[in-house]
């Protein structure tokens, strides 16, 4: 039978920093609950929405590697509140895009799942490119 010792710690140490290294946070959650269908209806037709980060010349803060990463549930987030608020008129003949700019992400550490974010939101007419509504909000 062999000796193995010389071998056990540096072993134990591997194991304990790639079990470490695979524990990954939990995903970015924007899914907002209890939406319901609002009593108000815009009359426009939502067509399309889109979440990207700002341009270095558009930025209030810092914008972390990782926005690009939560860009999709982001909007994904947006879609599922604009479907169950039933905001928009489907069948208006005003066609309108929603726009959202990440202007700050900036997570608060590794191991916390806070971020602070801000983002413009920008309502455009798409037949003329005017900006009917636009808005900052700031969040942590």
């Amino acid at each position: 039978m062999r000796n193995f010792s010389h071998i056990l710690a540096p072993l134990t140490f591997l194991v304990f920093i790639t079990t470490g290294c695979a524990t990954q946070l939990p995903p970015v959650n924007f899914s907002v609950p209890n939406v319901g269908p609002s009593n108000i209806k815009l009359d426009a037709e939502l067509k399309s929405i889109t979440v990207s980060p700002a341009r270095p010349d558009e930025a209030t803060g810092i914008i972390n590697w990782r926005v690009e990463n939560i860009t999709v549930a982001w909007k994904n987030a947006l879609e599922e509140a604009f479907n169950k608020m039933a905001i928009f008129k489907d069948d208006s003949p005003k066609k309108v895009s929603l726009s959202v700019k990440v202007l700050n992400y900036y997570p608060s550490g590794f191991a916390e799942v806070t971020a602070h974010t801000s983002a413009r939101y920008e309502i455009i007419d798409r037949s003329n490119g005017a900006i009917i509504f636009t808005t900052d909000v700031s969040s942590t």
